[in-house]
Order: C-alpha cells, then structure tokens, then sequence
C-alpha cells in the first residue's frame, strides 16, 4: 500500500513537472504577443506601410506643386511681386517686368533659379500646410504603426527642367511598431516627384527672351516677334499666348496659358517709357 502511494506520488510529480515545462515553453513562445508584435510580424506591418506613405507623398506633393506653379506664373516666377508696378488686365493683376528708372531700363525678370527659390518659399509659407492637410496626417498609416512625420526636420527643393517639374525632399518619416515594448523604428524617404508635360520652362524662355529684347531697346515684335516664334515656336505648341499694349501703345501685356487640362500661367508686362 505505501509503496502504490510513492508510486502515485511520483507519477504526481513527473506530471506537474511536465505541466511546468510546457507552460514555460508556451510562455517563451507567446511572449511577445503579449508584450507587443512579434518582431517579424512587426517588420511586415512596417513594411508595408513604405509604399503607401511613399505614394501619399508623391500625389500629395503633385498637388501642391501645381498650387505652388499657378501662383508663381501669376506673379512672373515671383511667390509675391507685391514691391513691383502692376498692370490691371484680362482679370489679372500683371506685374511689371522691365521699366525704365533714371533712365536705366530695370530687368525685374527673376532666374530659374530664384523661381525654384520661390517654391521653396511658397512651401514655408503656405505649401507644407497644404501638403499635411492632403496627407490627413498619416492618419491611413495611423492605423497600423506608429508615424512621426518629422515636420520639423523636412527640407525640400524644386526644379523645372524642359517639359516636366521635380520636387526633391530631404526629410525622413519615422514610423515605428512595439516588440517586447520596445519601438522599432524605421525611416521612410520620401522619393522625388516629377510632374511630366509642364511646359513652364518654354513659357519662361519666352518671357526671357521678350525681356532681354526689349531691354536692349529692341521692340519684341513684328520680324523680332515672328522670328522667335518660327525658331522656337515648337516648344510652345501647347502654350497659348497673348500679347496686347496696354492700357498704352507703351505698356505691352503678356499672358502665357498653357493647354493642358489643369492649366498654369506665366504672365508679365513691359512698360517701354
């Protein structure tokens, strides 16, 4: 009898020290369910989340890009021109490019370069206020991890090259998930945006051209007008462009529109007095 009691005894314990074993395997092997996402599936929720915000982006900044490009046409390449002499015509308020000042005729035309400078300043401005409001502050990526949008750390440049615009970023967006509560972190860069058949960089060659004619005092019209259209006219064949003297035989307004279907404009005058 006391021996069949030993024997249930051990039985007992082999079997709560199979119980032990068990619950600690399971306890190994379920850990970071209960402390987080397991690290692998942590990676796939993170990973595929880098797409998404990369294509969020790309629209996004296409959006703003051509907000920013209707402004800056308005304005001559300007964010705000308001320091320049206007003329009022055809509905817009058209900003005088090339006067005469003592006697010295005044090229107002901006570079390239200061345009894509004025990009940058309508994104401090107004842009990136756009750019979060069309992002809806990651709020589809909200879903799945964590995201820092790093707004204070984003810089971003601008480039028009011959038939297309570029936005270039340098700015990193953090997104993370828990493992074993801890965050794993990963950056997400942004890629560059090209918005392809812009013709803003015909419509500005033109402008510059215009420009520099007349202020070497030679009329941009007639031979000189007509010349430069059979030259280099291909390149505005999907620009629309009209020229008319106002509101005296002095001043002559310009208005370049493009044909496309969101269309942008590059508008100046000249006042040859």
């Amino acid at each position: 009898m006391l021996c069949n009691q030993k024997r249930g005894q051990i039985a007992l314990f082999i079997i709560i020290a199979i119980l032990i074993v068990v619950a600690v395997a399971l306890v190994f092997i379920f850990k970071p369910k209960f402390l987080g996402f397991g690290l692998g599936d942590a990676r796939v929720r993170l990973e595929g989340q880098i797409e998404p915000i990369k294509t969020a982006v790309s629209e996004c900044s296409e959006e703003v890009a051509m907000n920013a490009v209707k402004v800056l046409g308005l304005n001559s390449g300007y964010y705000s021109a308001s320091y320049l002499d206007k003329i009022e015509y055809g509905g817009f308020s058209i900003p005088v490019v090339l006067k005469k000042e003592n006697s010295v005729r005044i090229n107002y035309l901006p570079s390239l370069t200061d345009i894509e400078q004025n990009f940058v300043v309508y994104m401090e401005n107004q842009g990136f206020d756009e750019l979060d409001t069309c992002l809806n502050d990651f709020s589809f990526a909200k879903r799945v991890v964590n995201v820092n949008p790093n707004k204070e750390n984003r810089k971003i440049a601008f480039e028009i090259r011959e038939n297309s615009l570029v936005i270039i970023y340098d700015w990193n967006i953090i997104i993370s998930a828990t493992v074993d509560g801890k965050e794993l972190p990963i950056n997400v860069k942004p890629r560059s945006t090209t918005i392809n058949g812009i013709p803003f960089h015909q419509m500005y060659k033109f402008a510059s051209e215009a420009v520099n004619t007349e202020a070497q005092q030679i009329r941009f019209e007639g031979l000189v007008f007509d010349n430069y259209l059979r030259n280099f006219g291909f390149g505005l064949r999907d620009v629309d462009i009209t020229k008319q003297n106002y509101p005296t035989s002095e001043q002559t307004v310009y208005i370049l529109k493009s044909k496309t279907e969101n269309p942008i404009y590059f508008n100046f005058a000249i006042n040859h007095e």
